[in-house]
């Protein structure tokens, strides 16, 4: 194999590393949902959705926020903003609070925040199959 191999496993977990940090970078940015679900609908989804296996509901406005448990280390928060449209409401699921790396800023556990927001905007397309959802980096 010698040192060409070397090289080329090198390369391959370089790779590997900037792929998966793209994934967690891409995976907690702001979903925009249009729904013609009620806010008060969205916003129970949220909760059982968001909200469970240890996470909170610490804010019930707008945003409604739900947040990791400070045992698990790194304290995150995701965030739903609601606002009423002439054809239902407008969503946008926000990880307001999580830690990046030093290092390429990739997100700590950012694959917690993508799971959950993710989770949501599932649960929503299945009771309302005509939801429009984009990506934003706001």
């Amino acid at each position: 194999m010698g040192s060409a191999g070397a090289v080329i496993i090198l390369i391959l977990l370089v790779v590997a590393a900037v792929g998966y940090s793209s994934w967690l970078k891409n995976g907690i940015k702001t979903r925009v949902m249009d729904s013609r679900l009620a806010a008060d609908q969205l916003r129970e989804i949220f909760s059982g959705k968001v909200a469970r296996a240890g996470w909170s509901i610490v804010d019930n406005g707008n945003p409604m926020v739900a947040q990791s448990p400070l045992i698990s280390g790194t304290r995150q928060q995701i965030g739903l903003f609601t606002e009423p449209t002439a054809e239902g409401t407008r969503v946008r699921v926000v990880a307001l609070r999580f830690r990046r790396k030093v290092l390429g800023g990739t997100p700590t556990k950012g694959h917690t925040i993508r799971i959950r927001m993710n989770s949501f905007v599932d649960s929503v397309r299945q009771l309302d199959p005509s939801a429009r959802v984009s990506t934003s980096t706001q």
